[in-house]
């Protein structure tokens, strides 16, 4: 059996539903909450509820029952660990209504609905809020959670309906309230670090959950605390850092209030000056990672360690008490900068100097040794020059283009490998260059200007033969490709040859040998 429990508002309450595992229901807390177990008669009841039978009526001693009593026997009992979802009445199609005599105030209202054979389908309203109904498969109990439900005259009505109704529990809970008057007071030495919380006894708490955030983080709980004594020390804070701190109520049946308002606090003593920012920082690549150094200062009692890898922000990636620290989750193909603040009682130095450390290991991608493959072609606006950018050459290499000898290019060619140089004619000859600032090397040999706006290359035709039928046949050039088989830089087209006869193998017969020719 499986309970679901989906969030959704209604009116002036908060109407839920969604999937858990079953679950046993809370106990009761006297003048608190009021759990009401509806069963078939004789069977046991959920631990801290009220049982409540198909036939029970209200009446002002019990203060609790159906206005219309049901017959005794419109009840199911399905079995199962769970007391108070086991077992349910079955009110009619037009409605049935139970009512409670409860104190004027706010409540939230759980009704569990459902069977664990069958598909129900059950609404309900509670004291002014519709809950619609819905459908639950077979074996499923909707839990429905509505908040704000506000009682005047001493009673509350709950009015259930449906196609197939069931009713197997109802919850009305008093709100848990939230602390208030939460304060933080630091302490700050070099000896000790903590933040000790305040703040004032809630009425008919079990206990305090308290919680904590850093650095706009997700508050996430670090401490629970005995009701007679709402107060609680954070040891585990380090100098010079911000948390955010709230405390919310525990109630008698373990219900949690709303978290209370938030507190933040550093610890620093207001009274004692940051330390002096450490200086002389020095970095290298050791055998187990980056190995720093510093210079320590006066008033320090810890250093922080920041890191950067190129184009993010600086991060603290250690706290150490010494002088020194040896980074060794450092990648060593990566380039970092690192800088260090001191810390003290009186807060964080400005961070020293930074320092970077380059990569000590340089990955060189495995490419083909290629020439420029520079090439020169006539159009109607000049001419054409093109070469090529090798696989390892810097995306930002520069390069001037020369034509009969005298430099066209006024400013080196960066971020792309081709010109058109106006003046050129289908006569002129051209060399390119790559500069590295302020050096200028010959990039290609001169070459000239196509006389076409295609390149023609021959190819040689391999020489008819006969099948050993006799059958004569020719040769065709078919796919090609590009590699420099040679090693010399240039690349060659390597082209397939296929016979005339050729077949694939679901055919008999001779065929011509396929020949690859380069």
């Amino acid at each position: 059996m499986r309970l679901y429990r989906t969030p959704a508002f209604l009116a002036a309450a908060a109407l839920a539903v969604a999937a858990l595992p079953f679950a046993a229901a809370p106990a009761s807390a006297a003048g608190q909450d009021y759990l009401f177990d509806f069963e078939c008669a004789g069977n046991p009841t959920a631990p801290g509820y009220t049982p409540v039978y198909a036939n029970t009526a209200y009446s002002a001693s019990t203060g609790f029952g159906f206005t219309v009593p049901l017959a005794a026997n419109a009840c199911r009992d399905r079995g199962g660990d769970d007391l108070a979802l086991r077992d349910f009445v079955l009110p009619p199609t037009t409605g049935s209504t139970f009512v409670a005599d409860v104190p004027d105030g706010t409540y939230t209202v759980i009704l569990r609905t459902g069977d664990g054979i069958a598909t129900s389908n059950t609404g309900a309203t509670v004291g002014s809020v519709a809950v619609p109904a819905r459908r639950a498969d077979s074996g499923v109990v909707d839990e429905r959670v509505v908040d704000g439900v506000q009682v005047t005259g001493g009673q509350l009505s709950i009015t259930v309906s449906g196609s197939s109704a069931r009713l197997n529990s109802i919850q009305i809970l008093q709100p848990v309230a939230s602390p208030t008057g939460l304060a933080a007071a630091v302490t700050a030495t070099a000896s000790e670090a903590s933040v000790g919380l305040t703040w004032a006894v809630v009425d008919g708490a079990a206990g305090y959950r308290v919680y904590r955030s850093e650095a706009g983080g997700t508050a996430v709980a670090v401490g629970t605390v005995d009701p007679a004594s709402p107060t609680w020390t954070d040891t585990d804070v380090q100098l010079a850092e911000e948390y955010t701190y709230a405390v919310s109520t525990v109630g008698a049946t373990g219900r949690e209030s709303a978290r209370s308002a938030e507190v933040t606090a550093t610890v620093v003593d207001p009274a004692v000056a940051p330390p002096a920012a450490p200086t002389g920082l020095t970095g290298a690549w050791a055998d187990d990672g980056v190995a720093l150094t510093w210079s320590a200062g006066p008033g320090a009692v810890a250093y922080d360690v920041y890191r950067a890898r190129s184009g993010f922000d600086p991060v603290v990636v250690a706290r150490t008490s010494e002088d020194s620290w040896t980074d060794t989750t450092a990648q060593a193909t990566v380039d970092y900068d690192y800088r260090v603040a001191a810390v003290g009682p009186g807060g964080r130095s400005a961070a020293s100097s930074t320092i970077a450390v380059p990569r000590s290991v340089q990955f060189v991608r495995e490419a083909e040794r290629l020439d420029r493959s520079p090439v020169a072609v006539a159009t109607d606006g000049g001419v054409y020059v093109g070469w090529r950018l090798l696989g390892l050459d810097e995306q930002d290499l520069a390069f001037h283009v020369y034509r009969d000898g005298k430099r066209v290019t006024t400013e080196p060619v960066t971020g792309s490998t081709n010109v058109l140089d106006p003046a050129g004619t289908a006569t002129s000859t051209y060399r390119v260059s790559t500069v590295f600032a302020p050096i200028e090397r010959w990039a290609t040999t001169e070459f000239e200007v196509w006389d076409q706006q295609t390149l023609d290359v021959p190819i040689s035709k391999p020489a008819d033969g006969t099948t050993p039928a006799g059958d004569a046949y020719s040769y065709r050039a078919n796919d090609a490709s590009i590699g420099d088989l040679d090693g010399d830089g240039q690349y060659e087209i390597v082209l397939k040859w296929d016979p005339t006869n050729s077949k694939d193998n679901s055919q008999a017969g001779y065929t011509g040998n396929v020949y690859v020719d380069a």
